[in-house]
């Protein structure tokens, strides 16, 4: 009869080894996953800015078809009125990304600008920093990125 501690045993479990391949290999696809996220989100982002400053400049083209003006020296209650001053302290747009600001507001024309909100996620997006539009349309933005990649 064979004692019990002669009797080879199978090992079972991973190894050390194996271990660490399967987290180096996970580690690598979470890098890549962070990094298209991050992609994305900014990518978001942009397209809230670019949307609310369309949705105002909209906004403010409706107002000048009714008063011929775009400043706020319009009839008290208005909502154009209420447009224009809501423009100078800032409107954020609805994500809370961006907050956007009517530097230039007189009768004949405007400037409409898309800041990142502190907080907002957006602070650290170099690539598109700014976003402008103007009453002829043109659109601009600041960053390291051309007009045409930012509005794209």
């Amino acid at each position: 009869m064979r004692a019990a501690f002669d009797v080879p045993r199978r090992q079972r479990g991973v190894t050390l080894i194996e271990l660490m391949v399967v987290m180096v290999v996970v580690s690598i696809l979470a890098s890549i996953a962070v990094g298209s996220y991050r992609q994305y989100t900014l990518r978001a982002g942009r397209a809230e800015a670019k949307a609310a400053l369309l949705q105002q400049q909209n906004n403010l083209e409706r107002c000048f078809t009714r008063f011929n003006r775009y400043d706020p020296t319009l009839p008290a209650g208005d909502q154009c009125v209420t447009l224009a001053a809501d423009l100078a302290t800032g409107i954020e747009t609805e994500g809370r990304r961006y907050v956007i600001t009517a530097p230039t507001l007189t009768a004949t024309t405007f400037e409409l600008r898309a800041d990142p909100r502190t907080g907002g996620g957006m602070t650290d997006d170099a690539k598109c920093t700014r976003f402008t539009v103007n009453q002829a349309g043109q659109r601009n933005s600041a960053g390291s990125a051309t007009r045409e990649e930012c509005w794209r």
